[in-house]
């Protein structure tokens, strides 16, 4: 631990020289942010609707040759969605949350100064919750719904490192999300599954460290 704290405080006061932190046998571990709002107004039809989420993701990944990076990942997702109308039938709610697991490939195929440049693929598989609320003219109804989640993204980033253990990166991605689940009734069980085609722009921190 006194090791690993020495060598974070002597980067940053060292200029980068060289991109050694790319190097066969050393660490990383990106944690980025990721926002997506979305909205619709549907007059004509009569109907709204609005759509938050955010998520968090950490990962943890080694070099296994020069500029190549493999490792597991986890990442952290809530949302809030909320449609209203008349031709929605009233108000439903939906807060949802899911935890993945997606491993992930990084290369860093460009490099100038203190910029790099990398493309990323990852996987996806994890759980999470719908909780529903619908409110109509005659009643409101609640339920939950376990969700099993999967998929995977492919994007390209750029990190800007501040010296040889921290780096500000950002990234741009595409992402395919399936997600299926079952809704409990008397009578039957009935089977959903929802796809979710998305692009979005993360922002983080990267921090390396030196095996060698």
């Amino acid at each position: 631990m006194k090791r690993l704290f020495l060598f974070l405080a002597a980067g940053c006061i060292l200029p980068v020289t060289a991109f050694c932190q790319l190097e066969k046998g050393n660490l990383m571990g990106p944690f980025s942010v990721g926002i997506t709002y979305y909205h619709q107004d549907q007059k004509d039809l009569g109907f709204k609707v609005n759509d938050f989420s955010v998520s968090l993701t950490d990962a943890l990944g080694i070099f296994v040759i020069d500029r190549l990076a493999v490792g597991p990942g986890l990442t952290f997702s809530l949302e809030d969605f909320h449609s209203y109308g008349s031709s929605a039938g009233g108000e439903q709610y939906n807060f949802s949350y899911s935890i993945l697991f997606d491993p992930f490939v990084r290369y860093y195929f460009a490099k100038n100064g203190k910029l790099a440049w990398f493309g990323q693929v990852n996987g996806a598989i994890g759980y999470g919750q719908n909780i529903w609320k619908n409110i109509n003219e005659t009643e409101t109804q609640h339920f939950k719904n376990n969700v099993l989640k999967y998929g995977g993204s492919a994007g390209m980033g750029m990190t800007f490192f501040f010296n040889q253990s921290i780096g500000l990166e950002t990234m741009l991605a595409y992402n395919f999300l399936k997600s299926d689940w079952v809704d409990k009734e008397p009578e039957s069980d009935f089977k959903y599954s929802n796809i979710m085609n998305t692009i979005s722009l993360n922002v983080g921190l990267a921090f390396y460290l030196a095996t060698k």
